[in-house]
């Protein structure tokens, strides 16, 4: 007996598209906190009027989702002008994020990174 099963084919597709607004902003809102900034992955919004990252866009405020083409674009951005980045995990959760500064340093568990490796899409 041969089983027929109508189900939709999976029509996902990694975003390959690099919007350079979304790039500026997450660059400046990486540099505006001079280094103290953590970016949390998964997944990851940028809300508009804020300085702020939110793991969820349900803040009544328009929001634009980051995928991570640009974040790998905006990791080559601030290397490529003589930033550090370093790399973290919370604690609580275990989940990476991401610290900017203008020299390296070594604290705790970070690891100075040149590439963003993290899956978010």
């Amino acid at each position: 007996m041969e089983i027929k099963i109508n189900i939709p084919k999976n029509d996902y597709k990694e975003p390959t598209e690099v919007r350079q607004d979304v790039v500026q902003r997450i660059c400046e809102i990486f540099l505006a906190y001079n280094g103290r900034y953590r970016w949390t992955v998964k997944p990851t919004w940028i809300v508009e009027g804020d300085n702020n990252f939110w793991n969820h866009a349900e803040y009544g405020k328009k929001s634009t989702r980051v995928h991570g083409v640009e974040m790998q674009a905006a990791f080559k951005a601030l290397t490529d002008a003589g930033y550090y980045i370093h790399k973290g995990w919370t604690r609580e959760s275990g989940t990476p994020f991401y610290l900017v500064s203008k020299k390296p340093f070594v604290r705790d568990s970070l690891q100075l990174v040149s590439k963003f490796t993290d899956f978010i899409d």
